[in-house]
Protein backbone atom coordinates (compact mmCIF):
# COMPACT_ATOMS: atom_id res chain seq x y z
CA UNK A 1 0.00 0.00 0.00
CA UNK A 2 2.60 2.26 0.69
CA UNK A 3 4.07 1.98 -3.11
CA UNK A 4 1.09 2.58 -4.28
CA UNK A 5 0.16 5.58 -2.30
CA UNK A 6 3.88 7.03 -3.26
CA UNK A 7 3.43 6.33 -6.75
CA UNK A 8 0.24 8.24 -6.74
CA UNK A 9 1.69 11.07 -4.77
CA UNK A 10 4.49 11.73 -7.85
CA UNK A 11 2.30 10.88 -10.62
CA UNK A 12 -0.51 13.55 -9.66
CA UNK A 13 2.72 16.08 -9.78
CA UNK A 14 3.36 15.05 -12.95
CA UNK A 15 -0.53 14.63 -14.28
CA UNK A 16 -0.99 18.44 -12.62
CA UNK A 17 1.75 19.82 -15.23
CA UNK A 18 4.13 21.21 -12.03
CA UNK A 19 6.88 18.48 -12.04
CA UNK A 20 10.50 19.12 -12.18
CA UNK A 21 12.61 16.49 -12.33
CA UNK A 22 15.49 16.77 -9.86
CA UNK A 23 18.07 13.79 -9.55
CA UNK A 24 16.06 11.36 -7.81
CA UNK A 25 13.28 13.74 -6.80
CA UNK A 26 10.18 15.07 -8.43
CA UNK A 27 9.37 18.44 -7.16
CA UNK A 28 6.04 20.54 -7.32
CA UNK A 29 6.46 24.04 -7.74
CA UNK A 30 2.95 25.21 -7.64
CA UNK A 31 2.44 28.14 -10.68
CA UNK A 32 0.56 30.82 -8.45
CA UNK A 33 1.21 29.97 -4.53
CA UNK A 34 4.29 30.10 -2.37
CA UNK A 35 2.48 27.98 -0.01
CA UNK A 36 4.94 25.90 1.81
CA UNK A 37 2.65 23.17 1.75
CA UNK A 38 2.17 23.44 -2.15
CA UNK A 39 5.52 23.32 -2.60
CA UNK A 40 7.21 20.34 -2.41
CA UNK A 41 9.62 17.31 -3.61
CA UNK A 42 8.80 13.28 -3.69
CA UNK A 43 11.53 10.82 -3.64
CA UNK A 44 11.96 7.85 -5.84
CA UNK A 45 11.24 4.18 -4.60
CA UNK A 46 13.88 3.60 -2.41
CA UNK A 47 15.84 6.64 -2.93
CA UNK A 48 19.32 7.51 -1.39
CA UNK A 49 20.54 10.62 -3.42
CA UNK A 50 24.35 11.46 -2.99
CA UNK A 51 24.85 14.89 -0.87
CA UNK A 52 25.77 17.05 -4.26
CA UNK A 53 21.48 15.61 -5.18
CA UNK A 54 20.53 17.48 -2.15
CA UNK A 55 22.46 20.28 -2.63
CA UNK A 56 20.83 20.61 -6.00
CA UNK A 57 17.48 20.25 -4.75
CA UNK A 58 17.90 22.95 -2.32
CA UNK A 59 19.06 25.31 -4.78
CA UNK A 60 16.59 24.57 -6.87
CA UNK A 61 14.16 25.61 -3.97
CA UNK A 62 16.40 28.71 -3.13
CA UNK A 63 16.51 29.52 -6.90
CA UNK A 64 12.44 30.08 -6.23
CA UNK A 65 12.57 31.88 -3.04
CA UNK A 66 11.05 28.91 -1.46
CA UNK A 67 11.21 26.86 1.70
CA UNK A 68 13.60 23.46 0.50
CA UNK A 69 10.52 20.77 1.73
CA UNK A 70 10.01 17.20 1.43
CA UNK A 71 6.34 15.13 1.70
CA UNK A 72 7.27 11.31 1.52
CA UNK A 73 6.52 7.51 3.01
CA UNK A 74 9.38 6.27 5.18
CA UNK A 75 8.95 2.86 4.43
CA UNK A 76 9.36 3.59 0.31
CA UNK A 77 12.87 5.41 1.41
CA UNK A 78 14.28 4.53 4.38
CA UNK A 79 17.78 5.96 3.97
CA UNK A 80 16.67 9.01 2.84
CA UNK A 81 16.20 10.50 6.43
CA UNK A 82 19.32 10.10 7.49
CA UNK A 83 20.63 12.10 4.30
CA UNK A 84 19.05 14.51 4.24
CA UNK A 85 19.45 15.32 8.14
CA UNK A 86 23.24 14.93 7.04
CA UNK A 87 22.47 17.94 4.65
CA UNK A 88 20.89 20.41 7.38
CA UNK A 89 17.45 18.86 6.83
CA UNK A 90 14.96 18.55 9.95
CA UNK A 91 11.86 16.78 10.85
CA UNK A 92 8.39 19.12 10.01
CA UNK A 93 6.41 16.57 11.21
CA UNK A 94 5.49 13.05 11.05
CA UNK A 95 1.73 12.35 10.54
CA UNK A 96 -0.24 9.10 10.23
CA UNK A 97 -1.32 7.77 6.94
CA UNK A 98 -4.84 6.82 7.06
CA UNK A 99 -6.70 5.01 4.17
CA UNK A 100 -10.15 4.25 3.71
CA UNK A 101 -11.22 1.02 1.49
CA UNK A 102 -14.20 0.06 -0.54
CA UNK A 103 -17.21 -0.35 1.66
CA UNK A 104 -15.37 1.49 4.90
CA UNK A 105 -16.77 4.93 4.72
CA UNK A 106 -19.42 5.81 7.09
CA UNK A 107 -22.76 6.20 6.23
CA UNK A 108 -23.41 10.53 5.03
CA UNK A 109 -25.22 12.47 7.99
CA UNK A 110 -27.18 15.09 6.71
CA UNK A 111 -26.44 18.58 7.88
CA UNK A 112 -29.82 20.65 8.40
CA UNK A 113 -30.30 23.96 5.99
CA UNK A 114 -27.06 22.58 3.72
CA UNK A 115 -26.68 20.78 0.24
CA UNK A 116 -23.78 18.72 -0.85
CA UNK A 117 -23.12 19.18 -4.66
CA UNK A 118 -20.50 20.19 -6.80
CA UNK A 119 -19.34 23.38 -8.23
CA UNK A 120 -21.29 24.05 -11.70
CA UNK A 121 -19.67 27.53 -12.59
CA UNK A 122 -16.49 29.26 -11.96
CA UNK A 123 -17.78 31.49 -9.53
CA UNK A 124 -18.47 28.82 -7.53
CA UNK A 125 -14.87 27.51 -7.69
CA UNK A 126 -13.74 30.90 -6.96
CA UNK A 127 -16.53 30.61 -4.01
CA UNK A 128 -14.88 27.02 -2.81
CA UNK A 129 -11.02 27.92 -2.86
CA UNK A 130 -11.75 31.47 -0.83
CA UNK A 131 -13.53 28.78 2.04
CA UNK A 132 -10.14 27.02 1.89
CA UNK A 133 -8.15 30.34 2.23
CA UNK A 134 -10.82 31.43 5.16
CA UNK A 135 -10.53 28.23 7.16
CA UNK A 136 -7.30 28.19 7.10
CA UNK A 137 -6.40 31.80 7.72
CA UNK A 138 -4.53 32.22 4.92
CA UNK A 139 -3.91 36.11 3.51
CA UNK A 140 -5.32 37.55 0.28
CA UNK A 141 -8.42 36.34 -1.81
CA UNK A 142 -8.12 34.19 -4.50
CA UNK A 143 -10.10 34.46 -7.81
CA UNK A 144 -10.14 32.48 -11.02
CA UNK A 145 -6.22 31.43 -11.23
CA UNK A 146 -6.12 29.44 -7.94
CA UNK A 147 -9.43 28.23 -8.40
CA UNK A 148 -8.29 26.43 -11.77
CA UNK A 149 -5.18 25.57 -10.59
CA UNK A 150 -6.20 24.07 -6.99
CA UNK A 151 -9.66 22.84 -7.83
CA UNK A 152 -10.83 22.88 -11.48
CA UNK A 153 -7.79 21.26 -12.84
CA UNK A 154 -8.32 18.10 -10.25
CA UNK A 155 -11.74 18.09 -11.78
CA UNK A 156 -10.44 18.03 -15.33
CA UNK A 157 -8.28 15.29 -14.77
CA UNK A 158 -10.58 12.88 -13.32
CA UNK A 159 -10.76 14.18 -9.64
CA UNK A 160 -13.81 15.94 -7.97
CA UNK A 161 -14.59 18.77 -5.77
CA UNK A 162 -17.56 19.25 -3.35
CA UNK A 163 -19.13 22.07 -1.72
CA UNK A 164 -21.39 22.86 0.76
CA UNK A 165 -24.11 25.36 -0.29
CA UNK A 166 -27.05 26.90 2.20
CA UNK A 167 -30.25 27.75 1.05
CA UNK A 168 -29.27 30.90 0.09
CA UNK A 169 -26.42 29.67 -2.56
CA UNK A 170 -23.27 30.77 -0.02
CA UNK A 171 -21.04 28.07 -0.68
CA UNK A 172 -19.58 27.92 3.21
CA UNK A 173 -17.88 24.72 2.74
CA UNK A 174 -15.27 22.79 0.19
CA UNK A 175 -12.93 19.48 -0.58
CA UNK A 176 -11.62 17.19 -3.13
CA UNK A 177 -10.19 14.36 -4.58
CA UNK A 178 -7.65 13.74 -6.75
CA UNK A 179 -7.73 12.14 -10.26
CA UNK A 180 -7.12 8.55 -9.37
CA UNK A 181 -3.85 6.45 -9.90
CA UNK A 182 -4.23 2.87 -9.95
CA UNK A 183 -7.18 2.74 -7.97
CA UNK A 184 -6.15 5.45 -5.23
CA UNK A 185 -6.45 8.79 -4.68
CA UNK A 186 -6.11 11.55 -2.20
CA UNK A 187 -8.65 13.27 -0.14
CA UNK A 188 -7.88 16.84 0.58
CA UNK A 189 -8.32 20.33 1.38
CA UNK A 190 -11.86 19.96 3.26
CA UNK A 191 -12.37 23.27 4.60
CA UNK A 192 -15.47 24.76 6.10
CA UNK A 193 -16.06 28.53 6.74
CA UNK A 194 -15.44 29.82 10.17
CA UNK A 195 -18.66 30.83 10.90
CA UNK A 196 -20.50 27.51 9.72
CA UNK A 197 -17.81 25.03 11.92
CA UNK A 198 -18.62 22.89 14.52
CA UNK A 199 -21.92 21.87 12.52
CA UNK A 200 -20.93 18.51 10.89
CA UNK A 201 -20.29 20.00 7.44
CA UNK A 202 -16.45 19.27 7.36
CA UNK A 203 -17.79 15.69 7.76
CA UNK A 204 -20.28 15.90 5.89
CA UNK A 205 -17.97 16.75 2.94
CA UNK A 206 -15.48 14.16 3.75
CA UNK A 207 -18.07 11.24 3.97
CA UNK A 208 -19.76 12.38 0.83
CA UNK A 209 -16.53 12.68 -1.50
CA UNK A 210 -14.84 9.35 -0.02
CA UNK A 211 -18.15 7.27 -0.69
CA UNK A 212 -18.55 9.14 -4.71
CA UNK A 213 -14.80 7.84 -4.76
CA UNK A 214 -15.69 4.27 -4.09
CA UNK A 215 -18.90 4.70 -5.87
CA UNK A 216 -16.81 5.76 -9.16
CA UNK A 217 -14.04 2.52 -9.08
CA UNK A 218 -11.22 4.01 -6.84
CA UNK A 219 -10.76 1.25 -4.22
CA UNK A 220 -8.44 3.32 -1.80
CA UNK A 221 -9.14 7.10 -0.27
CA UNK A 222 -5.65 7.99 1.19
CA UNK A 223 -4.60 11.01 3.63
CA UNK A 224 -2.74 12.68 6.42
CA UNK A 225 -4.37 14.29 9.26
CA UNK A 226 -2.86 17.37 11.37
CA UNK A 227 -3.37 16.97 14.47
CA UNK A 228 -5.52 15.07 17.33
CA UNK A 229 -9.14 16.29 16.09
CA UNK A 230 -8.92 15.86 12.21
CA UNK A 231 -7.79 12.28 12.96
CA UNK A 232 -10.89 11.31 15.24
CA UNK A 233 -12.57 13.09 12.71
CA UNK A 234 -11.48 10.92 9.87
CA UNK A 235 -11.74 7.40 11.64
CA UNK A 236 -15.15 8.46 12.13
CA UNK A 237 -15.93 8.78 8.90
CA UNK A 238 -14.08 5.17 8.13
CA UNK A 239 -10.74 6.00 8.05
CA UNK A 240 -7.80 3.74 9.42
CA UNK A 241 -4.20 4.38 10.40
CA UNK A 242 -1.73 2.10 7.95
CA UNK A 243 1.51 4.03 8.48
CA UNK A 244 2.79 7.20 8.36
CA UNK A 245 4.00 10.20 6.75
CA UNK A 246 7.43 12.19 7.04
CA UNK A 247 7.74 15.87 6.07
CA UNK A 248 11.33 17.18 6.29
CA UNK A 249 12.23 20.73 6.05
CA UNK A 250 15.77 22.83 5.46
CA UNK A 251 15.41 26.23 7.59
CA UNK A 252 17.91 28.90 6.15
CA UNK A 253 18.61 31.78 8.49
CA UNK A 254 19.27 33.95 5.32
CA UNK A 255 15.85 33.07 3.89
CA UNK A 256 13.29 35.59 2.66
CA UNK A 257 10.00 36.80 4.38
CA UNK A 258 8.76 33.46 2.98
CA UNK A 259 10.34 31.42 5.20
CA UNK A 260 7.99 30.23 8.40
CA UNK A 261 10.40 29.78 11.62
CA UNK A 262 9.94 25.81 12.87
CA UNK A 263 8.00 27.08 16.02
CA UNK A 264 4.88 28.22 13.74
CA UNK A 265 5.23 24.98 12.18
CA UNK A 266 2.03 22.88 14.59
CA UNK A 267 -0.28 26.07 13.82
CA UNK A 268 0.73 26.42 10.32
CA UNK A 269 -0.43 22.71 9.83
CA UNK A 270 -3.76 22.88 11.84
CA UNK A 271 -4.62 25.63 9.86
CA UNK A 272 -3.80 25.06 5.98
CA UNK A 273 -4.36 22.50 3.55
CA UNK A 274 -4.37 24.01 0.69
CA UNK A 275 -4.53 20.61 -1.64
CA UNK A 276 -3.59 18.70 1.43
CA UNK A 277 -5.73 16.45 3.83
CA UNK A 278 -5.30 18.56 6.81
CA UNK A 279 -9.42 19.49 8.34
CA UNK A 280 -10.69 23.29 9.67
CA UNK A 281 -14.25 22.34 10.15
Amino acid sequence: MDTDIQNYARANIVRGGNATRIACFTVRFDPVSSMRFLNYAVPDEHAAPASDDIAELVDAFRSRDLLPRLEYLPRCAPRLEAALTAAGFTVESRMPLMTCGTGKAASPRPVEGITLTTPRAMDEYIAAVRVQYQAFDEPGIPGEPEAKTHLLSAVERGGAVAIAVTADGTVVGAGQYGAPVDGVTELAGIAVHPDWQGRGIGAAITTGLTRSAHSSGIRTVWLDPSGDTAQRLYERAGYRIVGEKLHMVRELHEWSWRELPATTVPAQLERWSGLRPQISV
